[in-house]
């Protein structure tokens, strides 16, 4: 691994160090939330032009935060000493990765009309607006929420852009994302179950082969699902993870509506759960808390686009539902053939490897819980249910899209690509 990303990887590592110190969480929990907290203030920073100076100030008081752990934290270094076998791991893991992609180029179509130009502009200029002017790109895509970028940024603010540190730098984002997974006890089982999403269902998003962010959305918001599952106070555990619940709609759009969504299926679980010590308007604030941020953060970005960028269209909004709904009912014959082709589309995508390696971890987590924790299996249970209705909701609304955009982005309904639908059903996917 390049010298220059393994600084910065320390930096985030030193921040997280003293996250955990001062608030007392799990280590590996508090790798996406500080993640999360650095793509923000990129993100504020770039408002004002300073991305540079702060990206080299985070970095630098990261490294002194790490190394005042290695001086001043003995049970810092007892845990790295403990668990050398899973660092060098995956260490190692990692560099054959990144001798693997040596010599490899962007080639997916989205790469070189988005996603490549959005990094490439970024370490030009020091920002995700250079220009007002859409240049090659457009209009109606000029408003792409670019956080994924900030991060990017970070990572590679010591080195030079090439396409393959892109690719490499993209897989490094998920495995830091996943640290959630890699709890002490189950660090093995962690590694296993990251490799699998990594090389099996999340070659659907095309998160192995191009920098989309689809599958980074899905791994952002199942790290705030694993931090919530693994912790024993629930209600602390969304505070801690309001960060990431802040950058969600500023990497993808569609993490708007994921972010709500699960905001809400968060608070049915804790409506649900029998808890002792708890004010009953605790779980509506917190369910407040999620969605507001959700959508100041949104609101936010919509607003940098408009005052530094071009605003080839409005947000998505619900506003227009009413008389999608109408035409529906009153059985539009536009409106009908784009929801037959939608169903049609995914309907052959529910035999698509993403989906059967999600029908397979179900059927053995149902057997694991019958067999060691009967008690569990009605809560596991509602769970499941309340994600299932979570993604009947965003597919739903990916609907709405398609019906609201025929217009103004695709033309005709023959146009429509739902390749793109694969990508975010696999995002909410990976995220179960």
């Amino acid at each position: 691994m390049p010298l220059f990303i393994l600084i910065q990887i320390s930096a985030i590592i030193g921040i997280s160090s003293f996250i955990t110190n001062k608030i007392s969480l799990n280590f590996t929990h508090s790798i996406p939330i500080t993640i999360s907290i650095i793509v923000s203030l990129l993100f504020c920073g770039d408002a004002f032009g300073i991305i540079y100076y702060l990206s080299l100030m985070i970095s630098l008081v990261g490294i002194l935060m790490l190394l005042n752990c290695y001086i001043t934290n003995k049970d810092f270094i007892l845990m790295m000493v403990k668990f050398r076998l899973e660092i060098v791991t995956v260490f190692i893991f990692t560099s054959l990765f990144f001798i693997f992609l040596q010599n490899t180029f962007l080639t997916a179509a989205d790469d070189l009309v988005f996603w490549g130009l959005f990094s490439k502009e970024i370490f030009t200029h020091h920002t995700v607006f250079p220009t007002k002017i859409t240049l090659t790109l457009p209009e109606t895509h000029y408003h792409y929420p670019r956080g994924i970028f900030y991060l990017q940024y970070f990572l590679l603010y010591y080195s030079k852009i090439s396409d393959s540190l892109l690719l490499f730098v993209h897989f490094l984002i998920h495995l830091l994302l996943a640290a959630p997974f890699f709890v002490s006890r189950h660090f093995w089982l962690g590694t296993v179950l990251f490799l699998t999403l990594y090389f099996f269902p999340i070659k659907e998003s095309y998160g192995l082969i191009s920098t989309y962010n689809d599958s980074v959305i899905g791994f952002l918001m199942s790290s705030a699902i694993a931090i919530f599952i693994q912790s024993k106070d629930k209600y602390r555990s969304l505070l801690n993870a309001t960060p990431i619940f802040f950058v969600i709609p500023i990497y993808r759009e569609v993490g708007l509506w994921m972010a709500m969504i699960y905001a809400i299926i968060f608070f049915l679980i804790l409506f649900l759960a029998k808890q002792k010590n708890r004010f009953f308007t605790d779980k509506y604030l917190i369910l407040l808390s999620l969605i507001s941020i959700t959508l100041i953060a949104n609101s936010l970005w919509f607003l940098f686009v408009d005052y530094y960028g071009s605003l080839g269209r409005n947000p998505h909004e619900l506003s227009k539902i009413l008389g999608i709904l109408s035409d529906i009912f009153n059985n539009d014959p536009y409106s009908w053939k784009i929801i037959s082709h939608f169903f049609s589309r995914f309907s052959k995508g529910l035999i698509r490897e993403s989906f059967i390696f999600t029908y397979i971890i179900i059927i053995l987590s149902y057997y694991f819980i019958f067999r060691f924790r009967k008690d569990l299996v009605k809560e596991y249970t509602t769970v499941l249910c309340l994600c299932l209705v979570g993604f009947l909701i965003f597919l739903a609304f990916r609907l709405y899209i398609y019906i609201l955009m025929l217009d103004k982005i695709y033309g005709s309904i023959d146009s429509i690509n739902m390749n793109c639908l694969i990508r975010y059903a696999t995002s909410y996917i990976v995220t179960i």
